[in-house]
C-alpha cells in the first residue's frame, strides 16, 4: 500500500444561498473535515448564545424527511431605509449527503464501534484519550493488512472501512492511509446512526367505531420510535402524529451531533411546524 495514498472524498453537496436567495447561489462539495468544522462550530456558537440568554442567530436544522440533509442558517441584521427599521436576512447552507443514510446491520455495527471507541493519541498514555479508532497494520496469516482497531478488541477489515470512508461515514483525520492514523465518525455518519436508531412511524387512523352516542369516526393515530422513546403514543389526528415524529427525529439528530438539550428542543419545535421536506430558510 503506497504511503502517499489519500482518502478524502466529498461527503456533502452544499448549496449556499446568500440572504434573499437571488443575489448569490453557489453549489460545491465539502469533505468530512469541512462539514465537521462548519456544523460543530455553528452548534457550539448557538449554544453559547443560548447560554447568554440571547436568541441564537445560528440555526442547525435536520431535514424533516429523514434524508440526512442538514440546513445551516446564519442571521444578518442591517438597518433599513426608515429610521429605526431593522432588516433580518439569512444566509443558508443546505448540506445534502452524497450517500443516502441507509445503513446495513454490519455498517451500523462498525459505525457504533468507532463512535464508542477511545484511544490515546500516538500511544502516548500521558495524554487524555480521544474519540475514535486507529488505523493499524495487522498480521493476517501470511499477509499484513490495514485494519481499523476500536475499543473492546473490535476491528474493521480493509474492504469494510474503505467502503465506509467512500460513503462519507468515517474519515481519516489527515486523509492519509498510514499506521496509527486516527479514524473518526463524520457528521454524515453521526446523522445516519441517529436516524437508524430513531426510526419513527405512525399508524393509520382508528376509523369508525361504535360509541355510546352511535357510530363515530376516530382519527387518532399512534407514533412509535424504534428506540423505545415512546410506544404507542396516540394523538388526535395523523398529521399531529407525523409532526411529533418529525420533532423527535430532529431532536435526536441534534443531540447526537453534540448540541445542548435546549438547542435540540428548539430545532424540534421548528421541525414540528414544518409540513415536510428540508427546512427552508
Amino acid at each position: 500500500m503506497p504511503p502517499s495514498e489519500r482518502l478524502s472524498p466529498v461527503v456533502y453537496r452544499v448549496t449556499e444561498t446568500d440572504f434573499d436567495g437571488a443575489s448569490f447561489c453557489h453549489v460545491r462539495g465539502w469533505d468530512a473535515m469541512a462539514a465537521g468544522h462548519m456544523v460543530n462550530r455553528m452548534i457550539r456558537l448557538a449554544d453559547e448564545q443560548i447560554a447568554r440568554g440571547n436568541e441564537p442567530g445560528l440555526l442547525v436544522d435536520p431535514a424533516t424527511d429523514a434524508t440526512g440533509r442538514l440546513v445551516l442558517r446564519r442571521r444578518h441584521l442591517s438597518f433599513g431605509k426608515s429610521e429605526g427599521q431593522v432588516c433580518e436576512r439569512w444566509r443558508t447552507w443546505e448540506l445534502e449527503p452524497v450517500t443516502r443514510p441507509k445503513l446495513s446491520e454490519q455498517q451500523a455495527e462498525c459505525l457504533e464501534a468507532v463512535a464508542k471507541s477511545r484511544h490515546w493519541p500516538g500511544e502516548d498514555f500521558s495524554r487524555p484519550q480521544v474519540r475514535g479508532g486507529t488505523l493499524r497494520t495487522v498480521q493476517a496469516r501470511a499477509t499484513t493488512e490495514m485494519r481499523v482497531l476500536c475499543s473492546g478488541m473490535y476491528s474493521i477489515p480493509p474492504a469494510s472501512w474503505r467502503r465506509l470512508v467512500e460513503k462519507g461515514w468515517i474519515h481519516l483525520l489527515s486523509g492519509e492511509v498510514k499506521p496509527m492514523e486516527p479514524v473518526r465518525l463524520t457528521v454524515a455518519g453521526t446523522v445516519a446512526l441517529a436516524l437508524r436508531e430513531h426510526q419513527t412511524s405512525t399508524s393509520s387512523p382508528v376509523g369508525y367505531v361504535r360509541r355510546a352516542g352511535g357510530r363515530m369516526y376516530d382519527g387518532s393515530s399512534a407514533v412509535v420510535c424504534s428506540a423505545g422513546c415512546f410506544r404507542g403514543r396516540f394523538l388526535d389526528r395523523r398529521n399531529l402524529a407525523a409532526a411529533e415524529a418529525r420533532a423527535h427525529r430532529a431532536e435526536a439528530v441534534l443531540l447526537a451531533l453534540g448540541a445542548s438539550k435546549e438547542q435540540a428542543q428548539r430545532a424540534a419545535r421548528r421541525a414540528q411546524s414544518t409540513p415536510g421536506g428540508a427546512v427552508a430558510a
